[in-house]
């Protein structure tokens, strides 16, 4: 019984590592370009 309940974290923890990294590889890009946005706005002005 033990052995199943590590087996079943594992994976629960495998599946929000995953979601992690997805999460991270949408969200760093959309950073980087408003980071952009801004650096581009402030040297305009």
């Amino acid at each position: 019984m033990s052995s199943w309940w590590s087996q079943s974290d594992r994976l629960t923890y495998l599946r929000q590592a995953q979601a992690a990294d997805s999460y991270d590889f949408e969200y760093v890009p959309q950073m980087l370009h408003t980071l952009l946005l801004i650096i581009t706005l402030s040297s305009c002005i």
